[in-house]
């Protein structure tokens, strides 16, 4: 073991061993735990490679950086629409004083026309609450026909 025939064999095979090793790409080897989310919001296929890490961050960064944007955009407009909606609420109250003021008891009046349109003003979560009954009368019907059938 000691002739320099063994050291040069092992030298040459080591140097080989390390070329080889030189020449993978490791980072198609390691697997990247992508979160759920993230990869069905950009259309990743799991699992996902150390290769494609800066191109999935490029991708999320995007993904967050339009839907931001979109957001901000829908927000802007659902503001504007509450604006010109309650400007033109405002003005019609304004007309509504600047006429009924010269009426006997047009104030009382005003107030009570003011009392009953807020009548009609949906309450917050009506809208969930109807959604649910119809929901519940709809499948109270899928039981009844389906009792009926059987």
């Amino acid at each position: 073991m000691k002739t320099p025939a063994f050291w040069v064999v092992s030298s040459v095979c080591a140097a080989l061993a390390l070329f080889a090793l030189n020449g993978c790409n490791l980072k198609s080897a390691i697997v990247v735990d992508v979160p759920p989310g993230v990869a069905s919001s950009i259309g990743l296929e799991i699992p996902a490679k150390l290769t494609q890490a800066d191109q999935i961050a490029a991708d999320w960064d995007s993904f967050v950086n339009r839907n931001t944007r979109m957001l901000g955009a829908a927000i802007s407009d659902a503001d504007e629409r509450y604006v010109a909606l309650k400007s033109l609420t405002d003005l019609g109250l304004q007309a509504a004083a600047a006429g009924t003021s010269t009426l006997p008891g047009g104030a009382l009046l005003l107030s009570g026309l003011t009392l009953m349109g807020g009548l009609f003003i949906p309450k917050p979560g009506a809208g969930a609450q109807l959604r649910q009954e119809k929901e519940d009368s709809f499948n109270a019907g899928l039981e009844r026909g389906q009792e009926l059938n059987s």
